[in-house]
């Protein structure tokens, strides 16, 4: 996939892709969509003034898992009338008690089916934490080498339930 344009086919899927990640990371839809709209309010901006220099996905990628990460830890303020945790309160109680680099595996590695090298590049983790951090968070939600999350029924009713386990390479391209 080339760099993405605000107007992108391909936006759509995108965009849910990163939601889902970021339910991952912070089992809170509404969190989610808040740090999403300021990610890609600041990478349009960046866009228009010409400040990207390489493939716009893998900035967005990179840049909301960062944002994700700092809101999970109290970091970043987000503002939210209501903090509900969707439509899977239990899968949510479970992904809470990983850590933030389990969870970041989890949705990188296992969710979106990025290469351990991908992973590394998007999260700025090393590979071998990200390789532990899989491991560990396998084992803790007990779903043994054939993860199967259904995030389906969360917020993502709208996404094709073949789009939630495609395997995908850093460019978004099926793998």
């Amino acid at each position: 996939m080339t760099a993405l344009s605000a107007s992108s086919d391909s936006s759509p899927e995108l965009f849910k892709r990163l939601r889902r990640l970021g339910w991952i990371m912070i089992g809170n839809s509404a969190v989610v969509n808040l740090a999403l709209a300021e990610v890609i309010d600041d990478l349009r901006a960046r866009l228009i003034n010409g400040d990207l220099d390489h493939n716009v996905e893998v900035e967005l990628f990179a840049r909301s898992v960062q944002v994700f990460d700092e809101t999970e830890k109290g970091q970043r303020s987000v503002r939210i009338l209501q903090s509900a945790t969707g439509h899977l309160p239990d899968l949510a109680r479970q992904l809470k008690k990983l850590t933030a680099n389990e969870r970041i595996a989890l949705g990188l590695l296992e969710i979106e089916d990025f290469s351990v090298e991908d992973a590394s590049q998007i999260s700025s983790r090393p590979r071998s934490v990200l390789r532990h951090a899989i491991e560990t968070a396998t084992d803790k939600l007990n779903l043994g080498k054939d993860l199967q999350v259904p995030l389906d029924v969360a917020d993502f009713s709208d996404v094709p339930p073949d789009i939630l386990r495609s395997p995908r390479n850093i460019n978004g391209s099926e793998a």
